[in-house]
């Protein structure tokens, strides 16, 4: 049970942490503060922010890479050295939780569920008379 609520307590963070992501997107793109793939643009760091990859684009300027449906945010060159590995890492610790959490859920239920029907069938359920 306590494994079953931790790691629906993990999921639940995932999907609260993407829908604050998706209106942060949506915030970017009312606030003009990003480019669409294609554009011409100085030269520097960008993150895409559909596939939260780090694209560099020489100096002077240079196109984006992709087309008007990527969205690139712009971002200072000290924060994708901080945090490009910081994304690295998260990706590197929390992959193999998530792997070996579902694997244990699943050997979980391969046991739990035949044994839930074993007992149900040696000793059904009675229903308690009224009186």
């Amino acid at each position: 049970m306590g494994l079953a609520l931790g790691v629906g307590l993990i999921l639940l963070a995932i999907v609260i942490a993407g829908g604050l992501v998706m209106a942060a997107v949506a915030r970017i793109r009312q606030a003009k503060m990003a480019e669409q793939g294609g554009a011409l643009v100085k030269g520097g760091t960008f993150l895409n922010l559909r596939s939260w990859e780090f694209i560099t684009v020489p100096r002077p300027a240079g196109p984006l890479p992709g087309t008007e449906g990527q969205v690139y945010l712009r971002v200072p060159t000290v924060l994708a050295l901080f945090f490009g590995p910081l994304v690295g890492l998260l990706f590197v610790i929390l992959l193999p939780l998530v792997g070996v959490g579902a694997l244990l859920i699943a050997l979980g239920m391969a046991v739990y569920l035949p044994a839930r029907r074993a007992v149900r069938a040696l000793w059904p359920r009675t229903t308690p008379t009224r009186r």
